[in-house]
């Protein structure tokens, strides 16, 4: 099982850094701007339009007592680890569509302002699968942990080398590393025929996360 530590220095091995012992060490430049990127470098890749499957999960939000907004009847807080919705699902756990708005509720107490993300509807019970942040590195799979060490690797090169041909070069493996990862965690779903048969039979995994990849584009840095 991998740790922070240990996919810092997988990063550093694409950029030519030295190995580091601790992330976490304020006296090492490198170990610095891994540190500073890493929850970054994971959110990104977590963020991006692909249901990951080891951090797919369900669950009921639960209704707040304040009046909704508007229109909508019923204001619903967010679990404290999500990231992004997959789908609004019912009780039975099947997806189901209804109208619902996300936004932002703004308290303020003691003098300081709190943020509370929430979601207006006119349901009366909401049901979320949705994609949720896991910082225990140890249960990361191999391929997104390659996705997540790789992007650390293409933010740091800049800093840390000053040449943006090493930019270029990681960028080329980061596009790599998610076209292997998205065709790796597709290959754990299976969609079925009326006659119990596999769809595409893993065929479409690359195709698609071919297709997704070829959307990224790289910026050049302007170092003016």
């Amino acid at each position: 099982m991998a740790s922070k530590t240990d996919l810092a220095n997988l990063a550093f091995a694409l950029v030519g850094e030295e190995k580091i012992s601790n992330i976490a060490d304020p006296n090492n430049k490198a170990a610095v701007w891994a540190n500073t990127v890493f929850d970054q470098a994971q959110d990104e890749i977590l963020c991006m339009p692909h249901d990951w499957y080891p951090f797919r999960t369900r669950a009921q939000l639960s209704q707040l007592d304040d009046p909704a907004f508007g229109r909508y009847e019923n204001a619903f807080s967010y679990p404290d680890n999500h990231i992004r919705t997959i789908a609004t699902i019912d009780v039975n756990e099947d997806e189901i569509m209804f109208q619902y708005r996300a936004e932002t509720r703004i308290t303020t107490t003691g003098g300081r302002q709190q943020a509370l993300k929430i979601l207006l509807t006119n349901e009366e019970n909401v049901y979320l699968k949705y994609i949720v942040r896991i910082t225990d590195t140890g249960f990361w799979p191999a391929w997104f942990s390659k996705m997540v060490y790789t992007n650390i690797a293409f933010k740091i090169a800049a800093p840390l080398k000053q040449i943006d041909g090493y930019r270029v070069s990681i960028f080329t493996l980061l596009q790599d590393a998610i076209t292997d990862g998205i065709a790796a965690n597709n290959a754990e779903d299976m969609d079925v025929d009326e006659n119990y048969r596999d769809l595409d039979s893993g065929n479409t995994e690359v195709s698609d996360a071919a297709g997704i990849v070829s959307s990224l584009r790289l910026r050049k840095v302007d170092r003016s």
